[in-house]
């Protein structure tokens, strides 16, 4: 199977009533972990990106680990988005270089020059703000999200796939890994699992997920480091992360997001 569309994607979504797990990627252990997963869950993926991560890892080094991920695992959707696209040109870079999915993100403008820029593109999906925010740091208080507002917006335009952006767990149970083995992470809240779920059977169809990753990888290394002092094989502390983080995606797959046996 080559990459897919997200468009493909989401119209079963919509229909079947799941969602599905955009997390971003930036080396090779976090795309072998996500997708490990989703071979193991039997789930469609998004693979995402931003500007930044393509600076870092470089879009040739990336888009070929990417296809070897298709590869490896031919019966499963993939698809490969360009995540808060800041402007024409890494959009069009990212198409001309094989994405199959990008993002132009209007918000540093004012509404009616970003309703302007995105207006001719034919937007597929719909990203909206409903009580998620990026980071790790995301409530205060109670944790909860305005389904009001979502189940109003499904009702005036029923056939638009919404995305929740900012919408990781913020897993407790890796926070206090990171902060058990030396890290300084107090105070963490995400979006619980519960109220994903509930998000994924009630018209949402795509769930953005990059912190509970970074968590993971870093909760995988530092326990190794911690354990293990004596090491300093790369392949000992990235696996061990690689590991970690193909059980937390799986876990969302599987338990939160329903999209397991979907592919």
């Amino acid at each position: 199977m080559a990459l897919v569309t997200t468009k493909e994607m989401f119209e079963k979504s919509m229909k079947e009533g799941f969602a599905i797990g955009a997390f971003n990627i930036n080396n090779m252990e976090i795309i072998q972990g996500i997708v490990d997963a989703a071979a193991e869950a039997n789930s469609p993926v998004i693979l995402q990106t931003s500007a930044s991560a393509i600076k870092y890892a470089r879009i040739n080094y990336l888009m070929k680990m990417v296809q070897a991920a298709v590869e490896e695992h031919p019966n499963i959707p993939i698809v490969i988005h360009l995540d808060h696209g800041p402007d024409f040109e890494t959009a069009k870079m990212c198409i001309d270089n094989g994405f199959t999915s990008v993002m132009i993100d209007g918000s540093k403008y004012d509404f009616e020059k970003n309703v302007a820029l995105t207006r001719r593109t034919g937007c597929d999906s719909l990203a909206i703000a409903i009580g998620t925010s990026h980071g790790a740091y995301k409530f205060k208080g109670e944790a909860k999200l305005r389904f009001d507002i979502l189940k109003e917006i499904k009702e005036r335009i029923p056939n638009t796939p919404i995305v929740l952006h900012g919408a990781s767990t913020v897993i407790p149970e890796l926070v206090e890994m990171c902060n058990k083995f030396g890290g300084d992470i107090p105070g963490a809240k995400g979006v619980p699992d519960e109220i994903l779920h509930e998000a994924s059977i009630s018209g949402v169809s795509k769930i953005n997920v990059d912190t509970d990753l970074r968590l993971a990888m870093t909760a995988g290394i530092r326990k190794e480091f911690a354990e293990n002092p004596n090491v300093f094989d790369p392949r000992k502390y990235l696996g061990e992360a690689r590991e970690l983080i193909k059980e937390t995606v799986k876990h969302k797959m599987v338990d939160v997001f329903g999209s397991a046996n979907k592919a």
